[in-house]
């Protein structure tokens, strides 16, 4: 396509998203219902077979290369805990505590939200807590099968005083 000033890679998600199809016996290209007639008398042209190839060369360093990061990600990221060397306090509006009810959910996911709690009791996550601050928190089971506990805090985000640098700053020198 030579009004094309940049070359384009389209993902598979956006392909499939949008139903591409390509029939190559009549050199056409179906995106999103909009049929495309290839002229492939000038697909060399745009780029020859040389050039084709050093672009599809460098695709198997990048790919070891992200396998290499993926794998190092796995081995270096640490494990949910607790941070014990910063002290972070928050600033309030007003004292008036936001206490909320529970939000309802399934008895099954009971057993599921009581393992979730007691394994964050045991990483120093939560703790046990007599406030009279409290918010609601649901069950949303994650793709593991496992449960995430999410909490929601938006109506005490919402009296909380922002800071614009809430944490400290830290060099390795």
């Amino acid at each position: 396509m030579p009004e094309l000033s940049q070359e384009l890679i389209l993902g598979t998600k956006f392909l499939r998203e949008n139903n591409f199809e390509m029939n190559l016996t009549n050199n056409i290209v179906k995106i999103a219902g909009v049929e495309i007639k290839l002229d492939t008398n000038n697909l060399w042209k745009l780029s020859p077979p040389g050039q084709l190839l050093e672009k599809i060369d460098h695709l198997n360093v990048m790919s070891e290369r992200i396998e290499k990061l993926i794998n190092n990600y796995k081995t270096t990221t640490p494990e949910l805990g607790l941070i014990t060397n910063v002290e972070l306090s928050i600033e309030l509006e007003d004292d008036q505590p936001i206490n909320l009810k529970l939000y309802s959910f399934p008895y099954q996911s009971l057993n599921s939200i009581k393992q979730e709690i007691d394994r964050l009791l045991k990483l120093d996550i939560i703790r046990k807590s007599t406030s009279k601050y409290a918010s609601p928190a649901f069950p949303i089971l994650k793709k593991n099968g496992k449960t995430r506990l999410v909490v929601d805090y938006r109506r005490l985000n919402a009296k909380t005083i922002k800071c614009a640098f809430p944490f400290q700053i830290y060099s390795k020198n």
